[in-house]
């Protein structure tokens, strides 16, 4: 598991309990899984990212499950549909403007992070 996973599970993860204030895992219903689900269509995110964040709490639930610290996972049953506007395949991101990748290239943020970071960025 690379480091960037670890951080992109740590802030979903954490995303989700700081929106429910969560104190116990065994407490969480599939009715607060579903506010949750309605939280992050309200923020704006992409589709996609939506859907990361639901799996990874819902991983995050399958192991509490699994440790018996809970005895269901919430978010077995909460899919996230596709927008009405995305028939039946995704649509393609846009691609970047040369503007806005030399502003992301010689950003302070992009020049302190870690050779493996700005590799992954370069690739992409």
């Amino acid at each position: 598991v690379s480091v960037l996973t670890v951080k992109q599970l740590n802030q979903r993860i954490g995303h989700f309990i700081e929106r429910t204030h969560l104190d116990d895992v065994f407490d969480i219903t599939s009715a607060e899984a579903m506010e949750y689900k309605d939280c992050l269509l309200e923020e704006g995110r992409s589709h996609k990212s939506n859907k990361d964040y639901l799996a990874a709490v819902s991983q995050f639930f399958k192991w509490c499950k699994l440790m018996r610290y809970t005895s269901a996972n919430p978010f077995d049953e909460v899919k996230l549909s596709k927008p009405s506007n995305q028939a039946g395949h995704d649509l393609a991101r846009q691609r970047w403007q040369p503007k806005q990748l030399k502003h992301v290239l010689q950003s302070q943020d992009f020049i302190d992070k870690q050779a493996d970071f700005k590799w992954i960025t370069l690739l992409m």
